[in-house]
């Protein structure tokens, strides 16, 4: 039994040895064209969902459509777990995005929205109505493999 152990123990202590001697030293490396995307999960109180999808559909698509902004380049319906739907935005210019606190995108699409909804009072209560419907919401960024 102590040659076991004795037998585990060193082929352990080789296996890590070797690899220690194979391993290069570490170096700075910058991903070669990450694609990052902006995830928004979101949980519309119980029996909402059908009246967040008009606002949706009859305003946000179609200002982002009259600014020629970028919409979700994905949005998906949950079957299962908390959240009722995805929302997944490509980030064009990258992390960068994320030092912005307003985007010029996000200017034109409010004047596009106000336009739609006939002024910008009415585009805030739009989205001020819009943002009832969300129970809870989670927002998440991932690198594309």
């Amino acid at each position: 039994m102590k040659t076991l152990r004795t037998l585990t123990l060193s082929l352990g202590l080789i296996f890590m040895a070797g690899m220690l001697y194979a391993q290069e030293p570490m170096k700075a490396e910058k991903y070669d064209n990450p694609q990052w995307y902006y995830i928004v999960s979101v949980d519309y109180a119980p029996g909402k969902y059908d009246q967040a999808k008009k606002f949706i559909e009859d305003y946000f698509i179609k200002a982002s459509e009259k600014a020629g902004t970028s919409g979700p380049v994905m949005a998906l319906e949950m079957n299962s777990g908390t959240y009722d739907a995805m929302y997944i935005w490509h980030m064009k210019d990258g992390l960068d995005e994320m030092n912005w606190k307003t985007t010029a995108d996000d200017v034109e699409w409010f004047k596009a929205m106000a336009e739609l909804a006939g002024g910008q009072e009415k585009a805030q209560e739009i989205w001020q109505e819009y943002q009832s419907l969300v129970s809870s919401s989670k927002a998440e960024l991932a690198r594309k493999l």
